[in-house]
């Protein structure tokens, strides 16, 4: 609960030294202003929304999408979670510039993924540092190729 929030600037500023926050949005109106407040702040973020826009929480350690829309999906990039450590996209993902950036080593540090069903590419450069993944494959070739980009889970 935030409801100190805005009371005055001391207030404010005691409360945007907080770090690494958990939120979780279900609404689209729900605490709006405290989440552009706190954005720099918010390491854990769950969205059950496709419109909402991720993009503001650049300092996300953990990313968990209910349903993720195209332009959600779009903003998964490392300029803007550079330190993303654990992605969790719950829907089939058939994203294949996404996937090959997460399988490719591009998220710096990425240690936990977790995806529903996913096509594979035996394009993948490798993946070193993911330790933990959870991923539905469509056949055997797609286990091959998660176990060649992924050699330490």
């Amino acid at each position: 609960d935030y409801s100190f929030f805005g009371l005055n600037k001391r207030i404010n500023k005691t409360l945007q030294s907080l770090t690494h926050l958990d939120f979780t949005v279900n609404s689209l109106n729900e605490h709006h202003s405290v989440l552009s407040f706190f954005a720099p702040s918010i390491g854990r973020l769950t969205v059950w929304l496709g419109q909402f826009d991720i993009t503001p929480f650049s300092a996300l350690r953990s990313l968990t999408l209910k349903y993720p829309s195209l332009q959600q999906r779009n903003s998964i990039r490392p300029k803007n979670f550079p330190h993303l450590e654990h992605l969790n996209l719950s829907y089939p993902l058939e994203d294949s510039i996404l996937l090959n950036l997460v399988f490719s080593n591009a998220f710096e540090h990425l240690k936990i993924c977790k995806f529903d069903r996913t096509s594979t590419d035996h394009s993948w450069k490798g993946s070193p540092k993911l330790r933990s993944l959870s991923i539905s494959v469509y056949d055997s070739y797609g286990i091959i190729c998660v176990l060649r980009a992924c050699p330490n889970i």
